[in-house]
C-alpha cells in the first residue's frame, strides 16, 4: 500500500536522508546515480515504496554543498547499453571498495560519452517508474544535458502557446461579459 508523506516529514526521515547521502556521494564521484544502487548502498531496498523520489531530487537540489545543481531524470536504457567486462569480476579476484568504485566511475564515464549520438532516448519523463536514476547537468554530461534543456525549453514554449490560445478563446467567448463597466474596472486592476 502506497503511503504519502509531506516534504517536511521527508526532510526529517532518516531513511530519506540516508538515500540522499548515498545519491550525493555518487553524484560527486560519477555525476549520475542509479536508484537501485543508491537504495542498496543505503540499505533501503525493503522500503522502496516508501521513498518519494521527487522529494529526494528536491532535497539533493537544495543541498548546500551541491551548489544547487539541476538533475536530469535518466531512463533505464541509460544503464542497459553494452558494457565492457568489469575489472572487478575478472578472474574471481577479491577487490577493495575503492577499486570497485573506480571501476564503476570509469564505466559511467564511458557510457556518458557513448550516448552522444541520440541522447534524448536516455532521458526519462518525470520522476516515476520509468526514471531509473538522475544525472547532473554538467559539461561532462554535455549531449544529455543539452537534450534535456532543449526538451524543457520546448515544453515551456508549448505551455506559453497553449496559454495564449486559451486566453484568446476565453476573450472571444466572454466579450459580452467584458463590456460591462464593473468588468472593465476589474480588468483594469488585473492588467494594471
Amino acid at each position: 500500500m502506497k503511503t504519502y508523506i509531506k516534504y517536511s516529514t521527508a526532510l526529517k526521515c532518516g531513511m530519506h536522508r540516508a538515500v540522499v547521502a548515498r545519491a550525493i556521494e555518487d553524484l560527486e564521484n560519477v555525476g549520475v546515480f542509479r536508484k537501485s544502487r543508491v537504495l542498496a548502498r543505503a540499505k533501503a531496498e525493503a522500503v522502496v515504496d516508501g521513498i518519494n523520489w521527487e522529494f529526494i531530487k528536491r532535497m539533493i537540489e537544495e543541498e548546500e554543498k551541491m551548489g544547487k545543481y539541476c538533475l536530469i531524470p535518466l531512463a533505464e536504457s541509460f544503464w542497459k547499453t553494452p558494457r565492457r567486462k568489469q575489472v572487478c569480476k575478472d578472474e574471481g579476484k577479491e577487490f577493495t571498495e575503492a577499486q570497485v568504485e573506480a571501476d564503476y566511475k570509469m564505466q559511467v564515464q564511458e557510457d556518458v560519452h557513448n550516448r552522444a549520438k541520440n541522447p534524448g532516448k536516455f532521458i526519462a519523463s518525470g520522476h516515476g517508474k520509468k526514471t531509473a536514476g538522475y544525472g547532473l547537468i554538467t559539461k561532462d554530461n554535455g549531449a544529455i544535458s543539452i537534450a534535456y534543456l532543449e526538451r524543457k525549453n520546448k515544453v515551456a514554449v508549448g505551455t506559453e502557446k497553449a496559454c495564449v490560445e486559451a486566453m484568446k478563446t476565453a476573450a472571444k467567448h466572454c466579450q459580452d461579459l467584458l463590456d460591462t463597466p464593473e468588468a472593465k474596472k476589474k480588468l483594469a486592476k488585473v492588467v494594471g
